[in-house]
């Protein structure tokens, strides 16, 4: 959004694989004090403030928030836990992380915790379990960790991939939840999924005129960009059942603008020579000159 940073809370369709905008707002700058809940905390405000915020708008029935790597540090992994939700992100390729103990305990003394740190350069695919190909040249790996920075035990995926240069080693992507029973595939699903959001944004600059306002003014460019992604919801919410033979709905901002400009032209046409309205939309071949010219139908 050029100079004007941008937040957006999102709700993923998981069964159709797209993404819908709850909530969006300016970041707040640094200097500008943030209130939150007493459980939430103080480091990380302004994101946690946006997220407790728009707790009103969240589907029935969620669970996980999923966010990239940037937000994976302590305060913010506790105010999500906090809010009453689990998280699954994206760790650091070095994470400090340790395995734990599983062996038998000591008669006296502390219970043993840990069981030694994990070495990436000295990968020991043994104290890890092995889940098979998650696709061509992809290895999964999952096991449940403790993180030093987060103070938590997290259960963390592994994907490894062949490297085309065996000297240089291509480096493993390390996936988490703090959700210890969400299996492995899962964690990669839910991330996966995340990318949608950047869709949102792509579709509302190019056809809903999310970077159109010209106002100044924090009010209306906050109530400019939550229309915006409000008119892609109502797109994306009018999509007709999917054709046969067909897995998902297909969303195309493009498809949905000429259709509705089709709609318009036919209405406008029948208006200009008296035509009756009811028949037209009633013959076979509407829906046929409605889809004139979409990408998907």
């Amino acid at each position: 959004m050029g100079d004007t940073p941008l937040s957006l809370v999102a709700a993923i369709d998981l069964t159709h694989n797209t993404a819908y905008a709850l909530h969006a707002k300016q970041t707040l700058p640094a200097s500008v004090p943030a209130s939150v809940p007493a459980s939430v905390p103080a480091s990380g405000c302004k994101d946690l403030k946006h997220l407790q915020e728009t707790k009103a708008y969240w589907p029935v029935g969620v669970r996980y928030l999923v966010a990239d790597g940037a937000f994976t540090r302590y305060s913010y992994v506790e105010g999500v836990c906090a809010l009453g939700l689990e998280m699954v992100g994206k760790l650091r390729g070095d994470a400090n992380l340790r395995y734990l103990f599983s062996g038998t305990q000591k008669k006296r003394g502390r219970p043993r915790l840990y069981d030694g740190k994990v070495l990436w350069k000295e990968f020991q695919a043994a104290r890890w379990q092995d889940q098979g190909e998650l696709e061509p040249g992809v290895r999964l790996f999952s096991a449940t960790l403790y993180h030093v920075s987060l103070k938590r035990n997290l259960q963390v995926v592994l994907l490894q991939s062949a490297s085309a240069r065996p000297a240089r080693p291509a480096r493993p992507v390390l996936l988490f939840s703090t959700d210890l029973q969400l299996s492995a595939r899962q964690i990669v699903g839910f991330y996966r999924a995340r990318f949608q959001i950047e869709f949102l944004f792509r579709d509302a600059k190019g056809g809903a005129g999310l970077t159109h306002c010209q106002s100044r003014n924090s009010d209306a460019l906050h109530f400019h960009w939550n229309t915006a992604f409000a008119a892609l919801n109502l797109a994306k919410a009018q999509l007709q059942t999917p054709l046969k033979n067909v897995s998902r709905p297909r969303f195309s901002w493009a498809s949905v603008h000429q259709q509705h400009a089709n709609r318009h032209f036919l209405r406008l046409f029948s208006s200009k020579l008296e035509l009756d309205w009811n028949s037209i939309k009633a013959h076979p071949n509407f829906d046929s000159l409605c889809n004139y010219g979409a990408i998907t139908t």
